[in-house]
């Protein structure tokens, strides 16, 4: 028998047993098998040979390179600094002055990110045994799915900041699952104001009819907004001047149109790469890189993009809120959480690897709900193949790395069509109450 037939055997045999409680659901199944061989074995493949991990490690690269800028924190040069420009809003740039004032800054954010992940794995392990599973299944489960999980991987190697957004978009997400709507605010608001997409989850309070708790949200996000740039300084018009600056930096992803999408799996980032393609096709360059011709070219193909780019974000605004208000309004609330967040990792322009770790507990929900629901449920199986091929894929080696990034990009398209089309019923709230 092949050793891949024999471990789905095994693995089926042993959660089926009847020794061992309840069993995983199918779709759980299906998880378990398609993270050990897409992220699991390739892993220890590679740590076990002579190839190492399967990408190299950048050991907090993220975190530390404003450090030098931070000694300037508040001072009239801190904008003017000449090295890597700052590219988030103010309220990061408090988060990021609060770290570098701890000593062993890396460290001590390398261990939060950590435990909060371990944290996720105990509230999923607890969810499921909770829901019906055997307790050694739970554990098991989310064992694996932390031991294969890329954007975990890559946030903690990385040490980028956006541990901090997900932890706190979590909390949001869980205290609306819980009904404490304006805890649920407070927290979305908070994410809104240090990334921008997790706003969108404010649309769980407009769909539940919370209207308070909404404007909560949205003037949560402003006044953090606000105190931030007051605080940065020197005044609230430079810090929101060099805050733009950062911004324009990035290129609001028209950047390197020729380049590989690297981490990035946008939806933009998708459509930027076939549009270089099918221009290298219309207009092939015999020449290669770095000759007058082709950086030529280049030079064209950034201008377009930047150009696309304004119709992309138009076209992405319109679409999802379309898509809000005639779908996903009407949904059950498991649908609702999922389609907002995958909306909110996938529609900006630039959205790195390590953003997808915000859809861990929209994940875990969804795995609850499959075993509340012991029965056949449309959809369900197809979404957690989606999601185990999107959490483990970057661990794959020996392919393009770009290719990588579009596989997730398609992956998230596919995940909010079938958000879209089938409703996951009878999501079920913990038992807090309406609390405010």
């Amino acid at each position: 028998m092949p050793v891949s037939r024999q471990l789905f055997s095994t693995i089926r045999d042993r959660f089926r047993a009847s020794e061992c409680g309840n069993a995983l659901t199918p779709p759980l199944l299906l998880y378990m098998q398609v993270a050990v061989v897409v992220g699991l074995l390739p892993l220890v493949y590679s740590l076990l040979s002579a190839h190492g991990l399967p990408h190299p490690l950048i050991h907090g690269r993220d975190l530390m390179v404003y450090e030098a800028r931070f000694q300037l924190f508040r001072r009239p040069d801190f904008w003017e600094f000449s090295g890597y420009p700052f590219t988030y809003p103010a309220p990061l740039a408090l988060v990021f002055a609060a770290i570098y004032s701890i000593p062993h800054p890396l460290r001590w954010y390398s261990l939060a990110c950590g435990l909060s992940a371990v944290v996720w794995g105990l509230w999923l392990a607890r969810g499921l045994s909770k829901s019906g599973v055997a307790p050694k299944s739970s554990a098991l489960f989310a064992v694996v799915v932390l031991a294969t999980a890329w954007p975990v991987a890559f946030l903690l190697d990385s040490g980028n900041i956006e541990g901090v957004v997900v932890v706190t978009l979590a909390g949001g997400i869980l205290a609306f699952c819980g009904k404490r709507w304006y805890l649920a605010a407070i927290l979305i608001g908070l994410a809104g104001a240090m990334k921008l997409f997790p706003l969108a989850l404010l649309g769980l309070l407009v769909a539940t009819r919370k209207y308070r708790a909404f404007a909560l949200g949205l003037a949560t996000a402003f006044l953090v907004t606000v105190v931030s740039l007051a605080i940065v300084g020197p005044t609230m018009a430079d810090a929101q001047i060099g805050v733009n600056a950062g911004f324009r930096s990035l290129g609001y992803g028209q950047q390197f149109p020729d380049t590989p999408a690297l981490v990035n799996h946008s939806l933009w980032a998708l459509l930027k790469w076939g549009y270089v393609r099918v221009d290298h096709l219309l207009h092939p360059i015999a020449t290669g890189p770095g000759t007058p011709l082709w950086t030529e070219r280049a030079s064209q193909e950034f201008l377009v993009c930047g150009r696309l780019l304004n119709w992309y974000v138009a076209a992405a605004v319109t679409g999802g809120m379309t898509m809000y208000v005639f779908r996903l309004r009407q949904m059950p609330p498991l649908n609702l959480i999922l389609g907002l967040t995958i909306s909110a990792v996938l529609l900006p322009p630039v959205s790195v690897d390590y953003t997808l770790a915000n859809l861990l507990v929209p994940f875990g929900l969804l795995a609850m709900h499959s075993v509340r629901r012991r029965g056949v449920v449309p959809g369900l199986g197809f979404c957690c193949f989606c999601f185990a091929m999107l959490f483990t894929s970057g661990i794959i080696r020996g392919h393009p790395i770009e290719l990588s990034s579009l596989l997730r990009t398609v992956l998230l398209i596919a995940l909010m069509i079938a958000v879209a089309r089938y409703p996951f019923h009878t999501l079920d709230y913990s038992k807090a109450g309406n609390r405010n």
